[in-house]
């Protein structure tokens, strides 16, 4: 079950603003080029290299960010250039301390190679454990800004292992923000390929629009995700690992009661705006800047990307609980019709995928309920009905960042 909360205040008059729909010529050698240094992905490189051999000169990078953002790679542009790249996780076991009270340290890649932190010239300020950097986009993937605590009781040979791996979570996440947004950068308008399946399949009012029609939502995608990499990059953020909640803190008890993996406290705002009766119905967006204040609250099913992302955009964008993914429940019943299509005939078999399919087809936005339904087929049918809200549903970002940098598709 996607993380519980409190929901969020809906402030009235927020507009989306739309750019105009651009004609996708296709990705040239130099698209790739410019997209390969702005995401890092070490696919792209390769992208490059069939591109500038080919004979037209172009080429469909739409899948390249299927591949994994580690290692080294090279592609070798006309001429014999060779564009090489890495990507570099911090070991904090080496930091050191100098002279000057700076803290130094070393980065390997996934082949073992190394650098020092001044080889690199990465400030070192606030380095962590795991943290990322791409020696082409140079960009740091770091949870340093981010202030880890208790909330509760946490036995003391379990939080070190807790907070390493909430780190490694942040990160992760970071890093996947930076490439869905140099994905919806490179899209020009018009979107395609796997990025537009990411698209549809978050957010599935776009199942029945056109590419054309769907760039022209892409920059409020953008600045969402825009609003929680600021935020989880900016001093003051916080993340609390939850643990066995005091008496005397009722809000952490109904969260670990209910299942919550994760949560932000809702403001004296948020709690008025439930008092207004019907007010989730409301396809009127609410604003982004109505993020909350305090820590992101996780326990141990939380500590990982998606609900990294999920709180994030609560507590920086102001995005709602309009509706949870069916995200786990669609891949498990792909897996289950494929083996039962090798059993049953092909009719039946043929029939059943039919019904399976047509479950997951957009519905009428009017027949959302109102809330986030937890139980199915409720939920998948919210889901589905959300509409306009998708925009500022919290699971749908963390649905479309994991789907846009290589986690599956459900079929639709």
């Amino acid at each position: 079950m996607r993380a519980q909360e409190v929901q969020a205040e809906k402030a009235r008059g927020d507009q989306v603003r739309g750019r105009p729909a651009t004609v996708n010529r296709g990705t040239t050698a130099d698209r790739i080029l410019a997209l390969q240094s702005e995401a890092g992905n070490a696919a792209v490189t390769q992208a490059v290299q069939r591109a500038l051999d080919s004979t037209s000169g172009t080429e469909d990078v739409s899948a390249a960010h299927t591949a994994g953002t580690g290692g080294v790679s090279a592609g070798h542009a006309s001429g014999g250039h060779a564009i090489q790249r890495a990507v570099w996780t911090f070991n904090g076991s080496t930091r050191t301390q100098h002279v000057m009270g700076q803290n130094s340290g070393v980065w390997f890649d996934e082949n073992g190679q190394s650098r020092t932190t001044a080889e690199l010239q990465i400030d070192s300020t606030s380095l962590q454990h795991g943290d990322k950097y791409d020696d082409v986009t140079r960009q740091l993937h770091s949870s340093g800004a981010v202030a880890v605590s208790k909330r509760g009781t946490i036995p003391d040979h379990k939080y070190p292992q807790r907070e390493t791996r909430t780190r490694k979570a942040v990160v992760e996440a970071q890093q996947k923000m930076a490439t869905a947004l140099a994905l919806l950068n490179a899209a020009g308008g018009a979107p395609g390929g796997a990025l537009l399946q990411a698209l549809r399949s978050a957010f599935p009012l776009f199942q029945t629009a056109t590419p054309q029609q769907i760039g022209e939502l892409l920059p409020r995608i953008s600045e969402v995700l825009r609003r929680v990499q600021a935020g989880l990059n900016s001093q003051g953020a916080q993340i609390a690992l939850v643990g066995e909640a005091s008496i005397l803190d009722p809000s952490a008890r109904s969260a670990n009661a209910s299942g919550a993996a994760g949560w932000v406290d809702s403001s004296t705002k948020d709690v008025a705006a439930r008092l207004r009766p019907g007010y989730m119905k409301s396809e009127e967006l609410p604003s982004m800047d109505s993020g909350r204040t305090g820590p992101i609250n996780l326990r141990e099913e939380g500590e990982v990307a998606w609900y990294v992302i999920h709180e994030a955009t609560h507590r920086f964008a102001g995005t709602l609980d309009y509706q949870y993914s069916s995200y786990d429940h669609e891949l498990a019943e792909d897996a289950a019709q494929a083996g039962l299509a090798t059993v049953l005939d092909p009719a039946t078999a043929a029939a059943q995928d039919a019904a399976m399919l047509g479950r997951r087809a957009v519905r009428d936005p009017s027949t959302y309920t109102g809330q986030n339904e937890t139980q199915r087929p409720k939920r998948q049918e919210n889901w589905y009905a959300m509409g306009r809200r998708a925009l500022m549903n919290a699971d749908s970002y963390a649905h479309f960042v994991m789907t846009a940098t290589g986690s599956p598709i459900p079929r639709s």
